[in-house]
C-alpha cells in the first residue's frame, strides 16, 4: 500500500509543477480568528506587477466592467484608432468579498499603427445590428468561428458586420464580401443544427458538445440534426429525459424543426408542444434553449416556464436572450463548453453559468439563467461507488500535501482540504486549487472501485 501512496504522491508533484504559472493572493482566517496572508503568483507576477502591467498596456479599451456571480470582471480589448485586433484581450477577475485577484489572462501582441497601413471607407451596409473595424493578424485568429471565402494574405483588415438576419459577414476595405462567421440561431434562418447550402452544418459543433457532456454524465441522450416535431415530442415525453438541448431558429415559445414552417411549441398551439408532452412528468432537470430569443421571455407559455413547469426548485433553464445582436456570439461554443465542464466538476449549474460568463464576459448580454440557483449536475449523479473511491484516495493525498506545506506557497488552499482553515466568505478564492486538482480528480473518477480493491488485495 505504501508504494501506491508514493505513486499518488508523484502524480501530485507532477500536477503541482504543471500549475506553477497561475495563482492568487489569499487571506484566510483560522478557527481561532487569526489571519494568515499568502501570495500565490499569476504567471510569476505579484498583484502589484499585474496591475502595473495592465496600466502600462497601451491601446486597450475597457469592453466590460461588471459583477458576474461572485466575480468582479474587467475585460479589455486591443484597439488601435477604433480598429479591433482580433483575439487580443486582458481578463481580470477579483473576488467580490476579498477583492483579491482570482484570475488573470493577458493575450496581447505588441504592435503599433505603423505595423499596418489600411484606410477604411465610410461603409454603410443595410440592415445591421452593429459593425466594427477589425484586423486578423494571422490565420489562427479566425478560430472555429470565422471562415474566409478565399485564401487571404495576412494581416487582413476588414469590416465585421452583424446583419439583422443573424449573419456575421466580413467585408474588405473596398466593401466586398470576403468571409463570414457562424450565423446566430435567429428568428429567421436555420433549423436545429441543420444543413444550409451556403454554410453547411454551422451548429454541429454545438450539438456535439452537448451530446458529449450529456452522455458523459450518464443521462439519457439522443441527438438529431433536423428532427421532426413528432420526434422531438417523443423525446420530450420520454420518462427518461432529464436534460434537453436545442439550437434552432426561433423564440421563447416555438423553434423550427425539420423544415420551414415546421415548429415545435412550448404550449398548446395546435402542434406538438412541451406542455402536452410533459403533462405526466415533473419538471426537467436542465434545458438549454438555444434560439436567439429563446430566453428573452420566461413566463407562462414559454419554453423556460413549461420545461420548469413554473417551478424554481430542482429545475433549471439556460439559453439565449437576443443573441442575434450580442457581440459575444463568437464565444458561444467556448462559453457552453466552459459551463458544461464546470457542471462536470460538480459545481452548481448557476455557478457554472456564472463562471462561463465571467470567462467570456462579452457574451453576458446574450445569455440568461432561470431556476434553482443551488441545483447541482454532475456530482448529484455520481454513483456512491465513485464517491467512495474519491474519498478513499483523498485521505493519503491530503496527508501527503500536508507534509509539503513548509515548501509550498499554496498553504491556505491545502489546509482548506482538511477544513483546518476556512477561506473568507467565498468559494471563488479556491478556483486556483480546483484548477490544480482537476487532472487528479478526473484520474480518481476514472478508476473503478473493483480496480482499487484489486490493488489493495495484491499489496496485502
Amino acid at each position: 500500500m505504501k508504494e501506491k501512496v508514493i505513486s499518488i504522491a508523484i502524480i501530485i508533484v507532477m500536477i503541482l509543477g504543471s500549475f506553477g504559472v497561475a495563482g492568487a493572493h489569499f487571506k484566510v482566517e483560522s478557527d481561532s480568528g487569526n489571519s494568515i496572508e499568502n501570495t500565490y503568483e499569476f504567471h510569476g507576477k505579484t498583484e502589484e506587477e499585474i496591475l502595473r502591467e495592465i496600466e502600462e498596456t497601451e491601446d486597450k479599451y475597457l469592453e466590460v466592467e461588471d459583477v458576474i456571480g461572485e466575480i468582479n470582471v474587467k475585460y479589455w480589448e486591443h484597439e488601435i484608432d477604433d480598429v479591433q485586433i482580433k483575439n487580443d484581450y486582458i481578463l481580470l477577475h477579483r473576488d467580490i468579498y476579498t477583492n483579491q485577484i482570482v484570475e488573470y489572462i493577458r493575450e496581447w501582441r505588441d504592435i503599433t499603427e505603423e505595423s499596418f497601413h489600411f484606410e477604411y471607407t465610410n461603409f454603410e451596409p443595410e440592415g445591421i445590428f452593429w459593425m466594427e473595424k477589425v484586423i486578423f493578424l494571422d490565420i489562427t485568429d479566425t478560430g472555429h468561428f470565422y471562415d474566409f471565402d478565399e485564401d487571404q494574405i495576412f494581416p487582413v483588415a476588414c469590416w465585421e458586420v452583424r446583419h439583422i438576419d443573424g449573419t456575421t459577414i466580413l467585408y474588405d476595405i473596398n466593401e466586398d464580401r470576403i468571409g463570414h462567421g457562424i450565423p446566430t440561431p435567429g428568428v429567421t434562418g436555420y433549423a436545429l443544427s441543420g444543413y444550409d447550402e451556403e454554410y453547411g452544418n454551422p451548429w454541429n459543433d454545438f450539438k456535439n458538445s452537448a451530446f458529449y457532456w450529456f452522455s458523459k454524465w450518464g443521462v439519457y441522450t439522443a441527438g438529431s440534426p433536423t428532427p421532426s416535431p413528432e420526434k422531438i415530442s417523443d423525446h420530450v415525453g420520454s420518462s427518461d429525459l432529464r436534460y434537453f438541448y436545442e439550437l434552432a431558429h426561433g423564440g421563447p415559445d416555438k423553434f423550427q424543426a425539420d423544415a420551414s414552417g415546421s415548429y415545435y411549441y412550448a404550449s398548446n398551439s395546435g402542434g406538438y408542444n412541451v406542455r402536452e408532452d410533459m403533462k405526466n412528468k415533473g419538471p426537467i432537470t436542465f434545458a438549454f434553449i438555444g434560439s436567439c430569443e429563446g430566453m428573452t421571455k420566461t413566463g407562462y407559455g414559454t419554453f423556460s416556464y413549461e420545461f420548469r413547469k413554473g417551478q424554481m426548485t430542482n429545475t433549471v433553464t439556460v439559453g439565449y436572450d437576443h443573441m442575434e445582436r450580442c457581440r459575444g456570439w463568437e464565444y458561444a461554443l467556448k462559453w457552453q463548453d466552459h459551463m458544461f465542464k464546470r457542471m462536470d466538476w460538480g459545481w452548481t449549474i448557476k455557478r457554472s453559468f456564472d463562471s462561463a460568463t465571467a470567462r467570456y464576459p462579452s457574451i453576458k448580454s446574450g445569455v440568461a439563467f432561470k431556476g434553482d440557483r443551488n441545483l447541482e449536475s454532475f456530482n448529484s449523479q455520481r454513483s456512491k461507488s465513485q464517491q467512495s473511491v474519491s474519498s478513499f484516495l483523498q485521505r493519503p493525498i491530503e496527508k501527503f500535501i500536508k507534509q509539503l506545506e513548509p515548501f509550498l506557497i499554496l498553504q491556505p488552499m491545502i489546509q482548506r482540504v482538511s477544513n483546518n482553515i476556512n477561506v473568507v466568505k467565498t468559494p471563488n478564492t479556491l478556483l486556483a486549487w480546483e484548477k490544480l486538482m482537476e487532472p487528479l480528480t478526473r484520474l480518481i473518477d476514472s478508476v473503478k472501485p473493483v480496480q482499487i480493491i484489486a490493488m489493495m488485495d495484491q499489496e496485502n
